[in-house]
């Protein structure tokens, strides 16, 4: 059997799943808040480190992009972005989540 052509089958319904879209945007929008003052809190340093700086700006740009496919309900690119988010968020250069 050809497993490519197969619909993907969900085991939520459609109400249950727009709610969990939403807790998702959600969480993806105060993660993007958290990390937008983090990258001005290491700006405003005497010395910022750039390194850091630039790690977090990655971060923040991934997080708008899969607020962005979710807001478009692009759920399928919006999962699979968020699993590699979530890795990158725990980078220990935005330490102090």
């Amino acid at each position: 059997m050809n497993w490519n052509n197969q619909r993907s089958v969900s085991i939520f319904g459609s109400s249950q799943r727009r709610r969990l879209m939403k807790q998702l945007l959600k969480a993806l929008k105060a993660r993007h808040s958290i990390v937008a003052a983090k990258i001005d809190e290491e700006q405003r340093r005497p010395r910022p480190d750039g390194i850091r700086v630039r790690a977090l700006k990655k971060i923040k740009l991934h997080l708008k992009e899969q607020i962005t496919l979710l807001e478009r309900g692009d759920t399928s690119q919006a999962a699979s972005r968020s699993r590699r988010a979530v890795s990158s968020f725990g980078n220990p250069l935005a330490a102090g989540y």
